[in-house]
């Protein structure tokens, strides 16, 4: 049978009252019976030492009457059970009573024959005899004459008494102790028990959870490697024949010996325009798994920041000229640091935030770059633009894969991964990316880039 936590909980403060409310009984049970006993004892030796000293003069003169009235008074002492005074032979001359049975008897008391035998004075002799305790003294005159014996006896039934009615005041004390107790363990008993269960449940439904996420971590991970191989192998199934079809574009297009008309011209530059952007997509999905999968190559060195500006700036220029946008420098004749990174991965960066700036900037708009030091260790890129800005209800997803904030109908063509893929390219970078953006006024996004080595990339 299997008991409840509530009912082990009061079992066990139970016997646990039961035991130590036992054993405090027993050790003062014993307390009492000694220090009972001892107390008998000694009163009984200061009574026959006292009727010693009464008992030399009768006993001298053999005055049975005065012997038998000491022998009365200390049997008037309910304690003492049984009194004699004997003589110098052991034998009994009074018990007390006016008939004395037992005159001229002698004791079968192996103590009385030693106190003879040794002729002890001034002695008390404890003997143990049954049910009862007794004593001896001698009675000794002046002269060192022995005259007698004074013996007294106790039963040992008297103190049983006593000590009974110690126990059972203390079973009075235990009884109230113990169902007292019986009734906390129940009401704590049963709360413990509540919050063990609850602490059993929790730890039941946090291990089923946590096999639960295991196992959705092995089939995410699982997927994810499908994924990776789907993208690896369609990659190059996807390039060959939308290569093919941009050739084929282009030929028609360069054609000098059958120009195509105005139409047919229109046409094909749709189908490059839509090729390039599908490749554009390609390569953009493949970068974003290889980050993903911590399969990106990075070459950490140190980098003059200027180099990678000029570069930018340039890169991003004919497409900004053809936007009417003006782009501004704050760099020029700035004394800039050395930065620890990799500079490919950088310009990458660099120019997905500058062709951002550019294509959602407004006609005859501006793009500024500035740069600055950081506390720490850091140094901050911005690029501001004077743009459309980003809806405040939209900037929460900025950086979730394939999220165009609502363009997804407009006409500036984008994939809605290039965001994302800056974002973990910087934080692979051991950077920081951030930004500011008011609708209808523009935006300016920043990345903090590390000055030093000791400042580690993520991957």
């Amino acid at each position: 049978m299997k008991f409840s936590l509530h009912l082990k909980i009061i079992f066990l403060a139970s016997s646990l009252v039961i035991f130590i409310g036992v054993g405090l009984s027993a050790v003062a049970f014993y307390e009492e019976r000694v220090t009972v006993h001892e107390l008998r004892m000694e009163a009984l030796k200061d009574t026959a030492k006292e009727a010693a000293y009464l008992a030399e003069t009768p006993l001298y003169n053999l005055n049975i009457a005065e012997l038998r009235r000491i022998v009365s008074s200390i049997k008037l002492n309910k304690d003492i059970t049984m009194a004699w005074i004997l003589d110098d032979q052991g034998r009994i001359l009074t018990d007390g009573t006016t008939n004395n049975p037992k005159r001229n008897s002698k004791p079968k008391l192996s103590f009385i024959q030693d106190m003879i035998q040794t002729r002890s004075d001034l002695a008390v002799v404890e003997s143990m005899d049954g049910d009862f305790h007794w004593v001896g003294h001698s009675v000794v005159l002046s002269d060192r004459e022995m005259m007698g014996y004074i013996v007294l006896a106790f039963q040992q039934s008297n103190i049983n008494d006593r000590l009974y009615l110690t126990l059972r005041n203390q079973l009075v004390i235990l009884v109230p102790a113990l169902f007292f107790a019986i009734i906390i363990a129940t009401v704590f008993g049963r709360r413990i028990a509540r919050v063990y269960e609850d602490k059993e449940g929790l730890e039941f439904r946090v291990k089923e959870r946590t096999q639960d996420l295991l196992s959705a971590k092995e089939s995410a991970e699982k997927a994810n490697r499908v994924k990776s191989d789907f993208l690896s192998s369609m990659s190059h199934e996807l390039r060959t024949p939308m290569n093919s079809i941009l050739g084929f574009a282009q030929i028609l297009e360069m054609n000098r010996d059958e120009v195509l008309g105005p139409d047919h011209l229109k046409h094909v530059r749709h189908i490059l325009s839509g090729g390039y952007h599908l490749l554009e997509l390609i390569d953009q999905v493949l970068e974003l798994n290889r980050i993903e999968m911590g399969k990106l190559s990075l070459t950490f060195e140190h980098v003059q920041i200027r180099t990678v500006f000029d570069k930018g700036l340039e890169m991003i220029k004919t497409r900004a000229d053809k936007n009417d946008i003006k782009l501004i420098d704050l760099t020029v004749g700035q004394e800039l640091p050395l930065l620890w990174t990799d500079r490919t991965r950088l310009l990458q960066v660099l120019l997905n935030l500058l062709s951002n700036a550019v294509k959602y900037n407004t006609p005859n708009g501006t793009v500024t770059l500035t740069c600055k030091p950081q506390s720490n260790e850091m140094v901050r890129i911005c690029i501001a633009d004077t743009g459309v800005g980003i809806p405040l209800e939209k900037q929460p997803n900025l950086f979730v894969p394939f999220e165009r904030l609502g363009r997804e109908n407009g006409t500036i063509e984008g994939t809605g991964i290039g965001l994302t893929i800056t974002k973990q390219l910087v934080e692979v970078l051991g950077g920081d990316i951030g930004f500011e953006s008011t609708p209808d006024q523009g935006s300016l996004f920043w990345i903090d880039v590390p000055l030093r080595e000791n400042l580690e990339p993520l991957l």
